[in-house]
């Protein structure tokens, strides 16, 4: 490991934000020094033939860490929308804040050491390879929103309706339990789990759509993959 490394898998088998006073050695467990309040998340999207008239399904993967019930799915068909990759990638970070609640609600990810119940995750990072999604949550998606949704060339923002419920869901999140989101842009090679959990996600018999506060659900099997809702 290099004193670059930012992300420690902890002993729940979920991914967490390297301390940055650690060692550049780990301890004799083999683990760095992290935050047990943290939780990193990768999320991608995938869309075969993405930007053609071929594009005809998507799909999400949320990678909590080696250890934890990782999310795969196949995103529902939308009235008026193609399937596009930046569409899954926005349903996959949706996805991403969903799974992260009852973390932020109840703790779990990490035991905690002091007295008093499970570690609650007060720090989660979102972790994509898509500058699309990042840039516009750290950038501009605050302008858009006091805007009218326009952009600063005054035409409409692409996939409002899927900013709007990540909008949402971010204030749920961080008004519930005073936990900061933050977005990290990462390149595609530290990004391979959740690659790897959204193109299994299109051959998934689990389609979901993503409404603003409550999950729409065209499930063709009985596992719900929310089950805290």
């Amino acid at each position: 490991m290099d004193d670059e490394m930012l992300e420690v898998e902890g002993f729940s088998g979920h991914m967490h934000v390297r301390c940055h006073a650690s060692s550049s050695r780990a301890c004799r467990c083999g683990r760095y020094i992290l935050h047990t309040d943290s939780m990193i998340v990768a999320v991608d999207g995938a869309c075969p033939s993405n930007g053609t008239g071929q594009a005809v399904k998507s799909a999400c993967g949320v990678y909590l860490g080696p250890g934890a019930d990782n999310w795969s799915w196949r995103v529902a068909d939308t009235p008026g929308e193609r399937h596009t990759s930046s569409r899954a990638e926005l349903h996959a970070a949706i996805g991403a804040l969903k799974a992260v609640m009852p973390f932020t609600r109840n703790g779990g990810q990490m035991e905690c050491e002091h007295p008093g119940g499970p570690c609650i995750a007060r720090h989660v990072v979102i972790k994509s390879d898509s500058a699309y999604l990042v840039d516009s949550v750290t950038q501009h998606i605050s302008k858009w929103d006091a805007n009218g949704w326009k952009t600063s060339k005054k035409t409409p923002v692409k996939n409002r309706d899927l900013w709007e419920d990540l909008m949402v869901w971010l204030y749920l999140v961080e008004s519930e339990s005073e936990t900061r989101v933050h977005f990290w842009h990462v390149p595609r090679g530290e990004n391979v789990e959740a690659d790897r959990l959204a193109n299994e996600g299109l051959q998934s018999r689990r389609v979901l759509g993503i409404c603003a506060l409550e999950p729409c659900d065209v499930m063709e099997s009985e596992e719900r993959l929310y089950p805290y809702t």
